[in-house]
């Protein structure tokens, strides 16, 4: 039987696989982050998380993240764009702004500049359907949780948010 570090190791080995961007090899190394052993109280939570990491859908859908990411750069999206999300998306969601509405229009303009090129708006909308992806959050929570870190609120809907503020108005 794999142990628990074999396993993620494997999964990260797959999804990075010829992927050399210093970046991207950063978050791998977080994705392999394991405590020593699981303990029982724990088991739940490694159980779930092994069995994300041998779904075949999963694991495209983290490569094909992995390597977007690689080729033009959208880890800039996670560093720069993510903060403004949060402080601005997330109190819209909290408040339930619509984003379709004029408020939601200007809560966008916070967030995403009126002068962003199309192909830019574009990439950021496609980065923001991967990371509105309830597994990819769910694999960082199983972490967390195996890890004992503080759990983190869920950002998923923040990030839907600006993705159909960014539709309807751009």
């Amino acid at each position: 039987m794999n142990s628990p570090q074999r396993i993620v190791d494997g999964f990260v080995d797959r999804v990075y696989a010829g992927i050399d961007d210093e970046d991207a090899l950063v978050i791998a190394a977080f994705m392999r982050e394991l405590p020593a052993t699981i303990p029982p109280e724990k088991s739940r939570a490694w159980d779930e998380l092994s069995a994300l990491v041998s779904d075949p859908d999963f694991e495209a859908t983290m490569r094909r993240m992995a390597v977007e990411s690689a080729v033009d750069n959208r880890i800039e999206f996670g560093l720069n764009v993510r903060p403004l999300i949060l402080e601005h998306a997330r109190p819209a969601v909290e408040a339930d702004i619509t984003p379709d509405s004029e408020r939601g229009r200007m809560i966008l303009n916070r967030i995403v500049p009126t002068e962003l090129p199309a192909a830019e708006q574009h990439a950021l909308l496609s980065w923001l359907a991967a990371v509105t992806d309830r597994r990819i959050e769910r694999y960082w929570q199983l972490l967390d949780e195996l890890n004992d870190h503080t759990p983190m609120p869920s950002n998923v809907p923040a990030f839907a948010w600006l993705a159909a503020a960014l539709t309807a108005h751009r």
